[in-house]
């Protein structure tokens, strides 16, 4: 038995390994990732911008219209002329492009505001030349105070507020919207969107699912439908403060490494402002069998 034990360890490492393709993983990210996050683009101010730059919704929807679509689209096509380019000279995108995001659904504001607003609007209404100095500046600290609206967008997977994932229709904030384009506005489930099984993202502030509100971007499409529908959604308010993560996510075929990839984009938006763009890659063999020794293995 113990005979048996050395070559089985070993076998196993060999399968283990083979089967992994790092360095073929490594060079196709290499290429990715200098494709899309540091291609540049021009935001408008002569100060050029790459994705780890990109600080708000305008930024993001830039970088979709410049770095992302110039670079997975040959240039100078018509609405008739389809034909996705490969990334980096070896890599081809394969099948449907995804644009996702997550939402939370919106709470009551605070009350504690709108109290504080209340007293602050008394004070200013009771403020006389008797008025002692601290009370009035109390009073010169209210300016400026505002009642809140009434719903608020919290935290995604904040336990303590009870915030919870959005499932509703989205608003549209559009008269006319095309149907492709209306399709990212009602949720779906992982399954209805034949989510990758890695599809999952480990944020900075939470872990995301893989359902959500999403457009899918079929191979068939053009350069130009696919812009199209981009600027519909830019321009009915897709991202707003509900918003808590976009995902870009694409399937790659390098047919010199044998290898796929599953490449996202992710950019976070939380509920103090801050914009977090990141990314991430699974790469995998499509048959792991396939050298004519490999065999000896099975």
């Amino acid at each position: 038995m113990q005979a048996l034990y050395l070559p089985f360890l070993i076998t196993f490492i060999m399968v283990m390994l083979i089967d992994r393709g790092l360095f073929g993983g490594y060079e196709i990210a290499n290429g990715i990732y200098a494709t899309f996050l540091k291609s540049q683009w021009d935001p408008g101010n002569c100060l050029h911008k790459d994705f780890s730059e990109v600080s708000s919704v305008a930024d993001f929807w830039a970088w979709t219209e410049g770095p992302l679509l110039d670079n997975l689209w040959a240039p100078f096509q018509n609405e008739t002329v389809q034909a996705r380019q490969y990334i980096g000279m070896n890599t081809i995108p394969i099948g449907a492009l995804k644009v996702r995001q997550v939402r939370v659904a919106p709470q009551r504001c605070s009350r504690y505001h709108e109290a504080l607003v209340k007293d602050c609007n008394e004070q200013k209404k009771n403020r006389t030349s008797r008025t002692t100095s601290t009370d009035k500046k109390k009073i010169d600290e209210c300016e400026g105070m505002q009642p809140l609206r009434e719903y608020c967008a919290p935290r995604y997977g904040d336990l303590v507020s009870g915030a919870t994932e959005d499932h509703a229709p989205m608003h549209i904030n559009a008269k006319q919207l095309t149907k492709e384009a209306r399709q990212a506005f009602i949720y779906k489930t992982a399954e209805q969107l034949n989510s990758f099984k890695a599809c999952g993202f480990h944020g900075l502030n939470s872990r995301y699912p893989c359902d959500g509100y999403a457009l899918i971007v079929p191979y068939s499409w053009t350069n130009l439908k696919t812009r199209r529908v981009l600027r519909e959604l830019r321009d009915s308010d897709w991202v707003d403060e509900q918003t808590r993560a976009v995902f870009v996510q694409m399937l790659t075929y390098n047919p010199n490494l044998f290898l796929c990839s599953h490449f996202q984009i992710v950019i976070e938006f939380t509920a103090g402002g801050a914009v977090i763009p990141q990314h991430g890659m699974t790469t995998f063999r499509v048959f792991s069998w396939h050298a004519p020794w490999w065999f000896f293995l099975l």
